[in-house]
């Protein structure tokens, strides 16, 4: 990520940690979003359950992403880099990790409604994979 760039990662998590995770098709089970903060020097964490959202912060350089990749390893999961789009309306439907994430990245595909689907069309839409 550059400086002054829109852009966040999204991990995509192939192990439920709750029930109803494990009931969701697909390879991957949940979705959370990091990105770096050239402000504060810090990678930004943001998770949504049905807990309520979840942020944390780690210290750590742009090209340093040692920090949060010894947060995410604790769990097997994939990452893509996308750019926020506009962010006039969003469909949000019943509240889940996939609504929040869309919502946050502008991703405006009403019909994407589980973390596969999501992943898919982001790769579609041009994100980039930088981990499997």
């Amino acid at each position: 990520m550059t400086n002054g760039s829109n852009d966040w990662c999204i991990a995509f998590w192939r192990n439920a940690s709750t029930w109803y995770g494990k009931l969701t098709p697909g390879e991957f089970k949940h979705v959370s979003l990091f990105r770096y903060m050239v402000e504060t020097n810090t990678w930004v964490y943001v998770d949504f359950d049905f807990k309520g959202v979840h942020i944390f912060s780690v210290h750590g350089t742009e090209n340093g992403v040692a920090p949060i990749a010894k947060v995410l390893s604790g769990g097997d999961c994939a990452i893509v880099r996308a750019n926020v789009k506009d962010r006039e309306f969003v469909f949000r439907g019943f509240a889940t990790c996939v609504s929040f994430v869309k919502h946050s990245l502008g991703f405006k595909r009403w019909w994407v409604v589980t973390p596969d689907q999501l992943y898919w069309e982001l790769i579609k839409d041009g994100a980039e994979h930088l981990k499997s």
